[in-house]
């Protein structure tokens, strides 16, 4: 029933679940709108930590804990080379270029693996053929 101050206005009954599924839908499509949102905020929440960690004198990485490529990156050397924005960028790059090159890998080994089942012979090799003689060994 429409509210008649809302009048045409109105898009929901004013139920719990029907306010919950007009939000969900403006919440997506808001995100749909602002895809880059996300990443933006996570990144000046990383140069704010980092600032905060080199104001304080501590020396750490600058997205929180390193994955395991990551161990392998002086970050003392990088952080006295690169100001604290860039550096925060770079390791920005550095992931989403890993996360790429391991979405690579995983999709070259999908298709690695379905050329060789197509390749494989259809019968085990030790498996010996119907109707045929096991071969005598000859010296």
């Amino acid at each position: 029933m429409p509210s008649p101050r809302v009048g045409e206005r109105q898009r929901t009954c004013g139920e719990h679940e029907c306010l919950s599924e007009l939000r969900r839908g403006t919440q997506a499509a808001w995100c749909r709108r602002h895809p880059e949102y996300a990443a933006v905020r996570r990144a000046d929440e990383a140069i704010v930590r980092a600032t905060a960690a080199e104001a304080a004198g501590k020396i750490a990485t600058p997205l929180g804990p390193p994955p395991g490529i990551y161990r392998q990156v002086p970050w003392v050397v990088a952080k006295d080379a690169i100001p604290v924005q860039e550096l925060v960028l770079l390791a920005i790059l550095g992931r989403v270029l890993l996360r790429s090159a391991k979405d690579e890998m995983r999709h070259q080994i999908l298709e690695i693996r379905s050329e060789l089942a197509r390749l494989a012979p259809q019968v085990p090799q030790d498996e010996i053929a119907k109707g045929e003689p096991p071969r005598q060994a000859t010296d």
